[in-house]
């Protein structure tokens, strides 16, 4: 669960009056509702102040959409982000999940100066736990939390965008009937959202269990962002580094190492055609200290050097419109 420069942080418990102040910063729509264990958050305009919000959240999972703008967030000591320069043409936008398994501090900074389109949902852990109806269910919910602190980014598909576009839309104001249409969107959309997350992680309940071999790949794909050596992609997967070669070597033919590189490039090249990352980001996205060696890298592997590519896409982009 891509990279997002991810933005649900700023509404969990005991955000409360507080949000609604820090939401001063964003000249535009702006909404912070709660229902129970299940809090959204919404922004939808200009930032006209740095945001910086640091909170004490409960165990719990976040779900953060981005269709313009880019936040900045730190778990603890490791920092991670989601961030989309320019509004998304197509309506599309980026998700990414937060799990954490345990009390954490979180810090979450809007940088003045941008558009900022998000839709945050953090619910509580034992908000969904509560709803847990089988045996089946808590044992998805523990595969979920089982590694603390995770981020997985994925793009929703447009069902999804639609749903969190909706709730963006939706009047603050109104009686009854308003904030009832307002909670359905809101679990619809969660809903939506533990389907994708259960996809990546290869957990879909109900649908047919993955070869070994195949999860195992699914489980690196969703790590890329987060773990850039290969100890902390192993450390992650509780097993040891030369158990992850031996196993992606028996199953796909080639070293682990060869593919990390290889996916790494791929979504360094998203992010500069799709994301509008400069050189420099996408350098580091890929793993690269130096600039210089990730051109060298990139062009070797797509036989275009990155900023022709960008220069290719925008060209492309003016001719559409």
């Amino acid at each position: 669960m891509s990279h997002v420069r991810g933005g649900g942080v700023l509404h969990c418990r005991g955000a409360g009056a507080t949000v609604r102040e820090d939401l001063r910063a964003v000249d535009g729509r702006r909404a912070c509702r709660r229902y129970g264990g299940l809090s959204l958050l919404c922004c939808d305009g200009e930032v006209v102040e740095d945001l910086h919000r640091t909170l004490e959240l409960p165990p719990g999972l976040g779900f953060n959409l981005l269709f313009a703008g880019s936040v900045d967030i730190a778990v603890g000591d490791r920092r991670c982000g989601l961030g989309q320069a320019t509004p998304v043409r197509d309506g599309g936008g980026l998700c990414a999940a937060m799990t954490l398994s345990r009390a954490e501090t979180v810090a979450a900074s809007v940088p003045r100066g941008q558009r900022l389109r998000l839709l945050g949902l953090w619910v509580e852990r034992r908000w969904l736990e509560d709803r847990c109806r089988s045996p089946a269910d808590r044992r998805h919910l523990e595969r979920i939390f089982r590694e603390h602190a995770a981020v997985h980014r994925w793009r929703p598909p447009a069902q999804t965008c639609a749903l969190a576009l909706e709730w963006i839309s939706l009047s603050t104001g109104g009686g009854l009937e308003s904030s009832l249409r307002a909670e359905q969107a809101a679990i619809a959309l969660l809903s939506r959202c533990l389907g994708e997350l259960a996809q990546l992680l290869g957990d879909a309940p109900g649908t047919p269990s993955c070869p070994r071999s195949e999860r195992l790949k699914q489980q690196i794909d969703a790590r890329l962002r987060d773990h850039r050596s290969l100890a902390d992609m192993a450390a992650s997967l509780g097993v040891s580094v030369s158990t992850l070669q031996r196993r992606f070597k028996a199953a796909y033919g080639t070293t682990v190492v060869d593919y990390l590189r290889r996916r790494r490039l791929e979504i360094a090249r998203e992010a500069l055609t799709d994301e509008g990352l400069s050189i420099g980001e996408a350098a580091y996205l890929a793993g690269y200290n130096h600039p210089s060696n990730f051109v060298a890298a990139f062009r070797k592997h797509f036989d275009v050097t990155p900023a022709r590519l960008v220069r290719l896409q925008r060209s492309c982009q003016a001719l559409e419109s």
